[in-house]
């Protein structure tokens, strides 16, 4: 019988922070020889909204979809799970170099994690009356002392997160940033900046347009909203920066609701939309976009600069 601490109270024995680049092909920042790995350029743009908020179900996460290649751009989903069987979605903004690798070495990551910890869980047999032979045949289970958790997950997102940034910090102060939604036991969300630090947060908005919306994000949200009024408000804030071109990285296929990613106590996924509720939720959000440019009856880029970073300053006293 093995005597041991719990899982979540021990590492592997090649696990320590010290070594979390434990190999050139799994590598944070591309290659050393390179000091410019990812081909930055100045004036290179930030790519990506997400939005996160906590409801009275769990944890929501809403982003653009749009991509931007060049002078082109497709659509596609920016918000994955990376740990199968566990709530847990990770999205990034920032710098488009920057925010791609972040989600190819996200990938990278997990599965290299995965095969330690498969590893030093099979040497733990030698110390077993386990054997290899009946684990290999089905007939007794792999002693788990060692599981790559949520907790190890998100200290690899803080990492990761820091690592990247440190590769384009002569191009923008703030080159990437990531957000992580947990809900194990407890719905956490996390934002974690370009420093690796990562702060619990009921709301927040990371990535293109935040300057335009956060200030309103906070005073509309609240924890006990449903998943219905997150969802409207998410869509509405990204709808916002889109269709009053504040940033023309972010965007959304047209006639086509945001990435919506649900993690409650009985889902974790991107949530569908059918025709019919994508037709009713973006005619109401265009609809209340409309009555806030006519109430003001000025330019919504009138007060980008001013003492209000944003129109949502100034509109929020007549539309909640």
């Amino acid at each position: 019988m093995i005597k041991s601490k719990p899982f979540f109270d021990r590492e592997p024995p090649s696990m320590g922070k010290k070594d979390i680049v434990l190999t050139e092909k799994y590598s944070f920042c591309g290659r050393k020889e390179n000091n410019n790995p990812y081909k930055i350029e100045k004036g290179n743009q930030n790519m990506t909204l997400i939005i996160g908020m906590k409801y009275k179900d769990g944890i929501v996460l809403i982003g653009d979809t749009k991509i931007v290649e060049g002078n082109n751009f497709h659509h596609n989903n920016k918000i994955e799970a990376p740990l199968e069987g566990i709530k847990v979605a990770v999205g990034s903004a920032g710098l488009t170099a920057l925010s791609k690798d972040f989600n190819r070495k996200l990938s990278d990551t997990v599965a290299q994690r995965l095969r330690e910890y498969e590893m030093a869980n099979l040497r733990e047999i030698t110390n077993s009356p386990i054997s290899f032979e009946d684990v290999q045949n089905g007939k007794k289970a792999l002693p788990q002392i060692y599981v790559y958790n949520e907790n190890k997950l998100l200290d690899d997102c803080a990492m990761l997160t820091k690592t990247v940034a440190d590769t384009g910090r002569q191009y923008s102060q703030n080159p990437i940033e990531s957000i992580v939604a947990v809900n194990v036991n407890t719905p956490l969300l996390y934002q974690i900046d370009c420093n690796g630090f990562k702060v619990d947060v009921p709301c927040v908005s990371i990535g293109s347009g935040t300057d335009h919306l956060g200030e309103y994000l906070k005073k509309n949200h609240d924890e006990n909203m449903t998943l219905d009024e997150a969802v409207f408000l998410g869509t509405f804030l990204i709808k916002y920066v889109e269709l009053l071109k504040f940033d023309n990285m972010v965007g959304l296929e047209d006639k086509k609701m945001p990435q919506v990613f649900i993690l409650s106590k009985d889902f974790c996924d991107t949530l569908k939309f059918d025709e019919e509720s994508t037709k009713q939720i973006l005619s109401m959000v265009k609809s209340k976009i409309g009555k806030m440019r006519k109430e003001l009856v000025v330019h919504p880029h009138y007060f980008k600069n001013e003492k209000s970073s944003s129109l949502f300053g100034e509109a929020k006293t007549k539309y909640k």
